[in-house]
């Protein structure tokens, strides 16, 4: 027993350490630089915010006398970039050692022990990334022959302290869950073959790894950072904050417009697809028709057809003149619409194009409604249920994880429409810019403005709104997704 409480009191001093250098290091980084009268004037360069003010003033003063020095905007704007990053993090590490040393349930304590360990690592790895981003300002300014104005790049203070405190938060980590892990039976010590297994492991998935990171992780997190910037790919990158943001918010009408598109193809054609797509998969599933394997096959056959071909035939079968539509709908004395011509109707007949593609998931749905058991309906039939009761009571739900995975990926494809728009517009956006789609901005916004940085905060804004539409349905799937072990109900 008094083993165990002399435990307690060193897990609890620890945990108590631990918050104690995470509190230290948001100080460190921003009360140096409200000291007012400045009687230490030496520790300015402990924080980070001096040095993003430092790195902008330089922005400032080369903007004018020596333009086009792109290296070191460069350099300054990830230096900033960084700076505000490092910021984030030691905050994280702030609430998540409260989450350590303040929570009474175990389960909290291990997860702001497993966030304060993340967080510790990612803090030094930014950290790195400046001692790094320095070391090229200053090759940059050796390169470009003006070490003689006197300009050089040092690492601040700070960061030293950072790098040594992020080591010794992560190292503590570690020894808090280990005695954690120790004082609960669950710590388990690997011997020298499972290390030898393990590091095979690492190297057989070490291919991925590298893919990952290389094509991956580093564009996701350059995307990001640009997002911050004035980037037009020939000329300087500096710094912007949060500029892009604002103005795409409130100084682009195009943005707005291309979202209410987006959001008006979504609403309409999802729904719509998925209504269809079930109406097929249940006509294919009746085994009284004859030929269902030709039907399945030509319902599918559009997900496999070039998309490019597909959209060149809707041109021509949505001409307003010549086209396929229009002269079928005239034999019933119907004059039919300009289609792509009209503002009116050019997301309709992106829709029906959308209807007309649907075969990809006819065949999902198909397949989840062939593994119902057959018992069960044989069931409902002895206790006298109608069609409609079969269907609502024992297809629907036990299809529902499927209809969750199509809803889904639909709403996120949906989001994403593109390659239509711009065939079938042209790239232009169509008549009154009813066809300008969120991504086909976004894409003439890269490529024909070559504005870098402002499409890159468009993609990111596009990310965290199909994260949040996601987030929702996940949410909601809780009360009507049926899953072979329960509900999903908690």
């Amino acid at each position: 027993m008094k083993a165990n409480k002399d435990e307690s009191k060193y897990l609890l001093l620890l945990s108590r350490i631990i918050a104690i250098i995470a509190i230290f290091t948001f100080v460190i980084l921003f009360i140096p630089y409200f000291n007012p009268v400045r009687y230490l004037p030496q520790i300015k360069d402990w924080t980070y915010l001096h040095f993003l003010g430092n790195a902008m003033n330089i922005d400032r003063l080369f903007v004018a006398d020596f333009p086009g020095i792109r290296e070191l905007f460069a350099n300054n704007a990830i230096g900033t970039f960084c700076g505000f990053i490092i910021g984030l993090f030691i905050t994280a590490q702030l609430v998540a050692a409260a989450m350590l040393t303040l929570s009474k349930k175990p389960k909290q304590k291990a997860r702001g022990l497993m966030l304060l360990m993340i967080f510790s690592l990612l803090n030094l790895v930014t950290n790195l990334a400046m001692v790094a981003d320095v070391i090229g300002a200053n090759l940059s300014v050796e390169k470009l022959g003006y070490t003689q104005l006197g300009i050089h790049y040092t690492v601040p203070v700070g960061t030293i302290i950072l790098i040594i405190l992020a080591i010794v938060q992560f190292g503590l980590g570690k020894a808090f869950r280990k005695k954690l892990l120790i004082e609960k039976g669950l710590y388990i010590k690997m011997s020298r073959t499972q290390r030898i297994e393990n590091v095979k492991g690492f190297a057989f998935i070490s291919p991925y790894l590298i893919g990952f990171v290389c094509f991956i992780a580093l564009p996701l997190i350059f995307s990001f950072f640009s997002s911050f910037t004035y980037y037009n790919i020939t000329a300087v990158q500096k710094w912007y904050g949060i500029r892009n943001f604002v103005k795409l918010f409130t100084a682009d009408n195009y943005f707005w417009k291309s979202l209410y598109n987006t959001g008006w193809y979504v609403f309409i054609s999802v729904p719509l697809a998925l209504l269809v797509s079930m109406a097929l998969a249940l006509l294919m599933n009746m085994n009284q028709i004859r030929g269902l394997r030709f039907f399945r096959t030509v319902y599918y056959l559009p997900s496999v057809l070039s998309g490019v071909a597909v959209y060149l035939l809707w041109q021509w079968i949505l001409d307003p003149n010549a086209g396929l539509l229009n002269n079928f709908i005239e034999l019933f004395g119907i004059n039919g619409p300009a289609w792509l011509y009209d503002a009116q109707w050019t997301k309709p007949a992106l829709v029906l194009m959308r209807l007309w593609g649907v075969g990809g998931t006819t065949i999902i749905l198909l397949s989840a409604l062939q593994s119902v058991p057959q018992e069960l309906y044989e069931a409902s039939a002895i206790d006298g249920a109608t069609p409609f009761k079969k269907f609502s009571r024992i297809t629907l739900p036990l299809i529902s994880p499927t209809l969750f995975f199509v809803m889904v990926t639909s709403v996120s494809g949906a989001f994403q429409v593109f390659d239509s728009a711009y065939i079938m517009a042209n790239g232009t956006g169509g008549p009154n810019n009813s066809m300008l789609f969120y991504n086909l901005y976004l894409f003439n916004t890269a490529m024909a403005d070559q504005q870098m940085g402002k499409a890159s905060a468009m993609a990111w804004i596009l990310f965290l709104i199909i994260m949040v539409f996601t987030v929702i349905q996940m949410v909601g799937a809780k009360k009507w997704v049926y899953y072979e072990g329960g509900t999903s109900k908690k």
